[in-house]
């Protein structure tokens, strides 16, 4: 983290990114590669500005890449690392947020049986995270983890990403519905039961304004989901 003073009055904090993932799925990945892993980029907090932690955004999309459409995930992605190499470090953050609609990962504590904001928080050491959103064949289960700490990483509507499994949550996110992480482009023969789940990373603080600084955004890679496998 760092500032700049404008005229001896303004003063703007840049936050440094997270780093580059170290393990970063793509759609066609198999079943033991589908999770993401990266480390977060510390900043030091100070008297006039706290250094909050590391936020991950997700978005769920029908297509993965397609040149005739402007919603797919390719697309999106590829707007966004135009941006997220700007000076103007909220710049990728916002377009990513207010533009394309990406929502923030929850997190379920099976220990508290409680929701919770799946924020890293500061704690001076950077920190290895890794996320698994999906269960694979009882075999890899889904967590988020950094440190000594574990969740189930769930949706922003507290519903799983085990697309067409038979729980409750486990509901497949439809065309026409309510769901506000989801771009839904009607979908290619032979792909209509697949969905691409992307995830970014970002480091964000404030200072005694209470005002938010956010840094450029790390794109983590995407897991696809088939909702008609119980194993997806």
């Amino acid at each position: 983290m760092f500032l700049t003073i404008s005229c001896g009055l303004d003063v703007v904090y840049f936050i440094d990114p997270p780093n580059y993932p170290t393990h970063k799925p793509e759609y066609n990945s198999e079943f033991a590669e589908r999770y993401f892993e990266f480390k977060t980029n510390e900043s030091n907090s100070s008297d006039d500005f706290n250094f909050m932690g590391t936020e991950i955004y997700y978005k769920i999309y029908s297509r993965y890449d397609d040149s005739s459409v402007s919603t797919d995930l390719v697309s999106e992605r590829d707007s966004l690392y135009s941006l997220s190499v700007s000076d103007n470090t909220t710049t990728a953050y916002t377009k990513m947020t207010e533009t394309y609609g990406y929502q923030k990962l929850w997190c379920y504590d099976e220990e508290s049986k409680s929701y919770k904001d799946c924020r890293v928080p500061y704690t001076e050491d950077s920190k290895q995270v890794k996320i698994r959103l999906t269960d694979y064949q009882d075999v890899f289960p889904s967590y988020i983890s950094y440190g000594d700490e574990k969740f189930l990483p769930v949706r922003v509507n507290k519903k799983s990403f085990d697309f067409g499994r038979n729980g409750e949550n486990d509901a497949k996110p439809e065309k026409g519905g309510t769901d506000s992480d989801l771009s839904y482009t009607d979908f290619d023969s032979g792909y209509e039961n697949t969905f691409y789940v992307a995830l970014f990373a970002v480091a964000v603080g404030r200072d005694i304004s209470y005002t938010l600084y956010y840094s450029n955004i790390v794109y983590l890679g995407c897991v696809p989901v088939n909702s008609l496998e119980e194993d997806n």
